[in-house]
């Protein structure tokens, strides 16, 4: 169960997946509901708030009274990030490019400025918007070529 701590979808939610960031969703009739799942979309109704998982995700098996309802599932905190607005992340393209370079910095500041790149070298200049080893780079990734 993922137990978000605060904030207005504050509450225990039952899912599979708990990823480190993690939009919650309240529609007009005041329902809160968690977008887990990668397809998970917003509906045009509901707001969004984005939460920020503290720990590490574990799994536990449930077993229910419907077997179809039995299976593992997700335990982890979250913490409303009172400073990013939800509104802005509607479209799922633009929520992963967000949490990819989001991720991203959060390792760079734990690892004292350089982490290895975490993506092929073809690839960083669509992700990172600079190539690991060009002097544009402003994100200090360095590629795993360059360790």
């Amino acid at each position: 169960m993922l137990t978000l701590n605060d904030g207005p979808c504050k509450g225990t939610f039952m899912v599979k997946r708990a990823p480190v960031f993690l939009r919650a969703v309240i529609d007009a009739k005041g329902e809160v509901d968690v977008l887990d799942q990668v397809e998970d979309m917003p509906k045009k109704d509901e707001k969004i708030y984005i939460y920020k998982r503290v720990g590490l995700e574990n799994m536990c098996h449930i077993k229910m009274t419907k077997s179809s309802q039995s299976g593992y599932y997700a335990l982890a905190d979250y913490w409303q990030v009172k400073d990013v607005d939800g509104e802005q992340f509607r479209d799922n393209a633009v929520w992963q490019d967000w949490t990819t370079i989001t991720l991203a910095k959060l390792q760079i500041q734990e690892l004292g400025g350089k982490i290895p790149c975490p993506v092929d070298l073809k690839d960083c200049d669509r992700t990172f918007k600079a190539c690991c080893s060009c002097e544009r780079n402003t994100t200090n990734v360095v590629s795993n070529r360059e360790k």
